[in-house]
């Protein structure tokens, strides 16, 4: 919500009861008029079968033209605003003994090349043996768990690292990832290091698409953003192409330490400093 304050991005994802409340069932069947309709519809398929078959399946839901319908579909603009001031926070307070905090950049979307250096970069920084890790919690010993991730999505992209810590620990532990960061924007790093995480992207791909399920959803999402269908492959060649070079200067163009976002749960608290002097009598 700090980097998208204007953009459902910002929204979490299961809803706000103010904006549920209201709703009737007029409201849900429009929504579903618009949405759920021939005219939105993707089809990923995979299994013993061929074209015909799968078309003859799925006839009476395809639209007369698909073409002009998938025009349709993509021609409704995203609404997304860039953020544009920097340091922005939102906070919550709890009487808890630990602190959440997340620590977010810029992304890149699904359209941009930028993003398979971003994925590989955030292999780089998350697993247990990566670097963030290590410097916060294996070297330190100040978060009782520390990760990173890169999301693309159609509209924009985020570059996110986790930390869940004591609450005393919070700034010491963000120091330490910016402190990483900039060495990342200084240095190249190792050909292990490196080829280590283009071997866990590939894994994992391999993996999660063991079953026709998963194989079908991802051709599913591929239809969705408008990408080629070989797009997985494609995706898993890219990255086994990035260099040491890409991810120094993806970090540099994405992950300035001077302009990110923060979103966390402060333990230690039971109010909001600012609600609790508010609330002090005269």
């Amino acid at each position: 919500s700090a980097y998208y304050p204007s953009h459902p991005y910002g929204l979490p994802a299961n809803g706000i009861a103010e904006a549920i409340a209201p709703l009737t069932p007029d409201d849900l069947a429009a929504w579903h008029r618009r949405y759920v309709a021939a005219d939105n519809l993707v089809i990923g398929l995979a299994g013993d079968l061929d074209e015909d078959e799968a078309i003859a399946l799925f006839r009476n839901l395809l639209p007369a033209d698909p073409i002009a319908a998938r025009q349709r579909a993509d021609s409704e603009p995203g609404p997304f605003v860039e953020a544009v001031v920097p340091g922005e926070e939102r906070a919550l307070y709890r009487d808890k003994k630990q602190t959440a905090g997340v620590l977010g950049f810029r992304g890149a979307n699904v359209a941009n090349d930028d993003r398979h250096a971003l994925d590989t970069l955030s292999e780089i920084t998350s697993s247990m043996g990566g670097r963030f890790f290590r410097s916060v919690r294996g070297e330190n010993a100040l978060a009782y768990q520390v990760t990173s991730f890169h999301r693309a999505r159609r509209d924009s992209g985020n570059f996110v690292a986790y930390t869940s810590t004591a609450p005393e620990n919070e700034e010491k532990a963000r120091a330490l990832l910016l402190n990483d960061i900039a060495v990342l924007q200084n240095e190249l790093v190792g050909a292990k290091e490196l080829d280590a995480a283009k071997a866990t992207i590939l894994g994992e791909h391999v993996i999660g698409t063991q079953s026709f399920g998963a194989q079908a959803g991802e051709l599913a999402g591929v239809g969705v953003y408008g990408l080629p269908i070989d797009e997985p492959q494609r995706y898993l060649d890219r990255v086994q192409a990035i260099t040491a070079e890409d991810i120094r200067d993806v970090t540099r163009r994405y992950l300035p330490t001077d302009r990110y976002w923060v979103g966390v749960v402060r333990g230690g608290a039971k109010t909001d400093p600012e609600i609790a002097e508010a609330a002090k009598p005269d």
